[in-house]
């Protein structure tokens, strides 16, 4: 009794010590030095839980001990540490092979850039270097817009010079025969250039202001889209180079321009034969060209870098200037542009050869008068650009409405029974008369004509319904 009275009471020193709160899991070991002893603390309530009799068991929610976290752990370490010293296993050697085999050749190197360095002719080739980039090319100036429209304007009118001349040949005159100078130099090459420039004053016919208008379009674009002056200055005139000899060569060869029908022929695999073809005399012509083509991306090149202006409407990308007012309105000016004109461009192209287009129309404004029953003299009163975007996209006709193969069977049977109709009187066979076959391509064969059948009813209704049609 006594001792449970004094386990019953507490001192006063035990009553005012704070009592930590119970652990939901306490270990205790005890003096033996066994292994620690788990005792969970039990929960008493007042309450009576419910007690599910339902056949199914709910799954326990999986918590994951402290064991499993720190095994992890330990794996972790340990898989980094194997991972260290593998590395370190072989970045070592390689790092020592490495200095051992390249730091003699950059010591060396080292040394002679030293010695390099130190000669009066590098220090002389700094010092002009410096010179030259803080006093002249830091300091180059910007090519104005005025003398930007001066090369345009040059360089148009020679591509409309350049193109007419190739389709121009000098004539020719019969052995004896007496010509007068004044017609010679009329009828000569440069006779017939100056008569297509000076027509625009003397007879009011304006095809070279039109061929002006056309290639400065597509010069216009092609600077545009390049954002170059100079870059696009050198492709639009390496483009005219190439076109007029072509046309030249062709003209001579076959008596007829460069028309799109050409390009046909090159990108179905046959440009290695068109070499074939030339002359020596045209070889000349194609060396002089390749050497005024080199000369001119030349000087394009060393105008490009000699003028500050990288860009005719200048824009940046540069994080730190990008989101401003100014660089983001010359940016869409300049795509603007760009997609307009070559939208303008298309836009022609496929009006030329349409009756009633703005395109042709305005074409019609400017003395075009097409000549498409032959392309050599269309070329040469309306000329050759006008020519080739004429020929680019030819509608001949509209289609109707009802035009279908249903109504083509259609109006087979119609004739066919026309021709039963008109036949059934006739006396006369199909060798008492003439039959007339016209070709609408000089290399069609009538075989290719007879085997359309409306062609064939055509034909029916003036042969003998009891003979068949005999094919040319």
């Amino acid at each position: 009794m006594a001792e449970s009275s004094e386990l019953g009471q507490s001192t006063p020193d035990e009553e005012l010590q704070p009592q930590s709160a119970p652990d939901d899991t306490c270990a205790r070991q005890d003096n033996t030095g066994n292994a620690p002893i788990e005792n969970t603390p039990r929960k008493v309530s007042n309450q009576t839980e419910a007690v599910d009799h339902s056949s199914t068991e709910q799954p326990d929610e999986a918590v994951p001990s402290s064991k499993d976290a720190d095994a992890s752990n330990a794996l972790s370490k340990r898989a980094a540490t194997l991972f260290r010293t593998t590395a370190a296993a072989i970045i070592t050697p390689a790092r020592s092979w490495w200095s051992r085999v390249f730091s003699p050749i950059k010591t060396r190197i080292a040394t002679q850039w030293q010695r390099v360095t130190a000669t009066r002719g590098f220090k002389a080739f700094i010092a002009a270097w410096q010179f030259f980039k803080t006093r002249i090319w830091d300091k180059r100036m910007r090519f104005s817009f005025a003398f930007y429209t001066i090369v345009f304007i040059v360089v148009t009118a020679a591509s409309v010079i350049g193109l007419q001349w190739s389709v121009y040949t000098e004539p020719t005159y019969a052995k004896g025969q007496v010509v007068d100078d004044q017609t010679k130099a009329l009828n000569s090459v440069a006779g017939q250039l100056t008569s297509f420039v000076s027509q625009i004053w003397l007879h009011q016919s304006y095809q070279a202001w039109l061929n002006f208008i056309v290639l400065g379009v597509l010069y216009l674009t092609v600077i545009l889209v390049i954002n170059r002056f100079w870059v696009a200055t050198a492709v639009f005139g390496t483009l005219m180079t190439v076109f007029a000899i072509a046309d030249k060569i062709k003209v001579e060869l076959r008596n007829e321009p460069i028309i799109p029908a050409d390009l046909q022929f090159i990108t179905g695999g046959n440009g290695d034969s068109i070499m074939s073809f030339t002359t020596k005399k045209d070889m000349i012509l194609i060396n002089s060209a390749v050497t005024g083509v080199i000369w001119l991306i030349v000087v394009c090149v060393v105008l490009q870098f000699l003028d500050r202006r990288r860009g005719l409407i200048p824009y940046t990308w540069k994080r730190s200037e990008f989101v401003s007012v100014k660089n983001i309105t010359a940016m869409v000016c300049r795509w603007a542009t760009a997609i307009l004109s070559v939208v303008l461009c298309v836009s022609f192209t496929w009006g030329m050869g349409t009756a009633g287009s703005w395109a042709r129309n305005f074409s019609a404004s400017l003395s075009d008068v097409p000549h498409l029953w032959k392309a050599l003299e269309d070329a040469q009163i309306n000329g050759p650009a006008v020519n080739f975007l004429r020929l680019a996209h030819v509608k001949t006709m509209t289609k109707p409405e009802d035009y279908s193969k249903a109504s083509m069977y259609q109006l087979a049977d119609k004739y066919q029974n026309e021709a039963e109709t008109i036949n059934k009187g006739r006396t006369s066979n199909l060798t008492d008369s003439t039959v007339i076959l016209i070709l609408s391509e000089s290399f069609q064969t009538p075989l290719a004509f007879l085997e359309f059948p409306s062609r064939k009813i055509l034909c029916r209704i003036f042969a003998p319904s009891n003979q068949p049609l005999r094919q040319a």
